[in-house]
């Protein structure tokens, strides 16, 4: 029989020690603020911009396309940078920012079977 093995994120190659979060900001975080010092989020939010019109589940993208890219660069997985991005808060604020502009400018449907 196999004894299961327990292994966190620092265990894994590349990466640099145990996911530390930044300590929440006291002030009410801005998405202008989290671009400013991420440019790669508007980035994001301009792609999900340019969706506007297409047909296609939104969580479906979200899950796949978008979300995968946000939590490198907001919130508690962020590795490096301005503390402000590494507070769930900020991620907070990204993840509806660019949530909201996908879903905003998509024609919503659903899925059958």
């Amino acid at each position: 029989m196999l004894k299961p093995i327990v292994i966190s994120l620092a265990d894994l190659p590349g990466k640099a020690g145990p996911l530390q979060p930044a300590p929440e900001p006291l002030d009410p975080v801005t998405w202008e603020q989290l671009a400013a010092l991420e440019p790669r989020l508007a980035d994001l939010r301009a792609r999900a911009r340019r969706m506007r019109g297409s047909r296609f589940c939104v969580n479906q993208v979200w899950y796949t396309q978008f979300k995968p890219e946000l939590v490198r660069l907001v919130g508690w997985l962020r590795r490096s940078g301005p503390d402000l991005l590494r507070t769930s808060r900020a991620y907070d604020v990204a993840y509806r920012a660019i949530y909201d502009e996908l879903a905003r400018h998509t024609v919503l449907f659903r899925r059958e079977g």
